[in-house]
């Protein structure tokens, strides 16, 4: 009897230890259909905003979701007082997407008039490298990232390099690389580029013929 139970107790453990290493590994067991499916991640990473899955609240600052499903998914961060980001992304079977590079621009942006003495400082100062402006057209290394109705005019680098900021229809745009997250920042009616300060919190520009900064995160 006392051996009975001994192996028992022993299958039961052994299955225990085996649920838990399909679920570690990333496995699903699906009862349904009586089969184990990989399984994927998600990795968000954001500066104290809150994080959704398909609208439903999964964390704030930083969240990792194991063993989700592969499917399509929209991801959403919001913030008080800031742009919503949103994304939709697909998880394959095996495959850890991982979302780093958000940013949070704030929504109501006072700026102040900013003294500039160099000549051609917006030429000269800007991050244009590898950007270029066809029309209603960006390019990045010659690789078609977006297409507008209207004229883009003074396109430059976001200090991360994965977002692009550009003058469309006066107003100060900023995008990410992938043509997603298309927000509007300020008035903005000059062709120069912008610059970028303290560490991409705050911008440098010309509107209306005068020179302003103003912070945006």
């Amino acid at each position: 009897m006392r051996l009975k139970y001994i192996i028992i107790v022993g299958i039961i453990f052994l299955a225990c230890v085996s649920l838990a290493l399909i679920y570690v590994t990333g496995y699903q067991i699906d009862l349904v259909n009586k089969d184990i499916k990989q399984t994927g991640i998600i990795s968000v990473q954001t500066d104290n905003a809150n994080i959704y899955l398909d609208d439903k609240l999964v964390g704030n600052g930083r969240v990792t979701l194991r063993n989700i499903t592969p499917n399509s998914y929209n991801i959403k961060v919001t913030k008080e007082g800031y742009h919503i980001w949103e994304k939709n992304i697909k998880l394959e079977a095996g495959e850890a997407e991982i979302l780093n590079n958000i940013v949070l621009f704030k929504e109501n942006i006072i700026p102040r008039e900013f003294s500039v003495d160099q000549n051609d400082f917006f030429n000269k100062i800007a991050d244009t490298a590898q950007i270029r402006v066809d029309g209603g057209e960006i390019y990045q290394n010659d690789q078609l990232v977006t297409r507008f109705d209207k004229n883009i005019y003074g396109a430059s680098w976001y200090p991360n390099n994965q977002y692009i900021a550009f003058t469309y229809n006066a107003k100060l745009h900023i995008m990410e690389i992938d043509a997603t997250n298309d927000i509007e920042i300020l008035d903005k009616d000059s062709q120069t580029p912008i610059v970028f300060v303290n560490s991409g919190k705050s911008v440098i520009y010309e509107n209306n013929g005068k020179v302003y900064q103003a912070d945006i995160r």
